[in-house]
């Protein structure tokens, strides 16, 4: 995953605050996001985490207990 597509998917999955409610829904500090953004080096897990945000349909403004079932 580049930076790019992290980025794409923060603001499909969580909107303008994407980086906040991202770092909250992988439970890493928001400074963790801005590291692997300011580095270009994404973890794998965090591309499949990622992935598995989109796949349990978790959109802005929603969170993933609100889709656990």
């Amino acid at each position: 995953m580049t930076v790019s597509e992290l980025e794409q998917a923060g603001l499909v999955l969580f909107g303008k605050g994407w980086r906040s409610a991202m770092a909250d829904e992988l439970d890493v500090d928001k400074s963790t996001i801005r590291r692997w953004m300011a580095s270009d080096s994404i973890p794998k897990i965090v591309e499949l985490a990622v992935d598995g945000l989109h796949a349990r349909g978790v959109l802005a403004n929603d969170s993933i207990t609100d889709h656990a079932a």
